[in-house]
């Protein structure tokens, strides 16, 4: 198991699942001993103010496993790319879904605004296409909000925030 803790400097991270490579290993020994290993851990690692690419070799701690367990790494590579990141902000139309028949609804805001942070080689293909905000009226808290949800967004964004949590609605008649 990757023990890293990686603080990025301001305007900086990363859009990769940080990982070691190989993600996993092979050990050979008495099944009665493998059975019970449920993980490998590596090495403690502390990065701050991070910039640039991290291309680090960890040592696995292998202690743990005892001296009748082989295995055929000792060590593993962690690299993760890293990025200028920067905000950006889109405003959505909202998508009110599950409206029982008969029932028209007034809501507002019609339209949300959503803030993600993205690398500043990807900011350039993001758009509010690549969005999608619902409200289920079968979730309306005391028949008089809505809750705005997430249900589509690219990949290649993070630490997306709704900038408002509620929709209030009327019923008309």
């Amino acid at each position: 198991m990757l023990h890293a803790n990686i603080k990025y400097a301001p305007g900086y991270n990363t859009l990769d699942v940080v990982k070691t490579k190989p993600d996993s290993i092979k050990l050979i020994g008495p099944s009665s001993i493998l059975r019970k290993i449920k993980k490998i851990d590596t090495d403690n690692l502390d990065v701050l103010d991070v910039k640039a690419n991290i291309n680090k070799i960890l040592t696995l701690q292998l202690d743990s496993i005892g001296n009748k367990v082989k295995t055929n790494l000792k060590q593993v590579q962690l690299e993760v790319k890293v990025s200028k990141f920067s905000e950006g902000v889109v405003s959505l139309p909202i998508e009110v879904i599950n409206v029982p028949e008969g029932i028209t609804l007034n809501y507002f805001p019609k339209q949300i605004s959503l803030s993600y942070a993205t690398s500043l080689e990807n900011f350039k293909n993001i758009s509010a296409q690549d969005f999608k905000v619902v409200c289920n009226y079968k979730d309306a808290i005391d028949n008089s909000f809505l809750t705005p949800n997430l249900v589509k967004q690219p990949a290649s964004v993070k630490n997306i925030r709704l900038l408002q949590q509620k929709i209030e609605f009327i019923i008309k008649e």
